[in-house]
């Protein structure tokens, strides 16, 4: 800028020019940083987004873990079942051995 112009603004004109630079990094200081909360908004909600899937993922598998469980029960009781009906054919088998024998 010339020095004639400079002269025509005055002191306040002056103050103002060199402070346009500094308003300029400000601002772009300010944009940086309205980004970066934008970029920290959008991983929060990422977080977010992955731990509900991961507590899905964690309900499912408890749920086949209750079926799992439920099955082996089942299969005990069965096993009970069986073991204590195989008691008593052996018990008849002995009687009808000792009839025999």
């Amino acid at each position: 800028m010339s020095e004639r112009r400079l002269q025509g603004l005055g002191g306040v004109g002056i103050l103002l020019l060199l402070q346009r630079p500094i308003m300029r990094k400000e601002r772009r200081k300010k944009n940086a940083l309205e980004d970066k909360v934008i970029e920290l908004g959008c991983s929060i909600k990422q977080g977010r987004n992955d731990l509900c899937e991961l507590q899905s993922k964690e309900a499912e598998a408890n749920v086949s873990n209750l079926q799992l469980k439920k099955e082996v029960a089942t299969k005990n009781k069965n096993m009970e079942i069986l073991s204590e009906e195989l008691m008593e054919t052996k018990k008849q088998l002995d009687r009808v051995t000792a009839k025999l024998g």
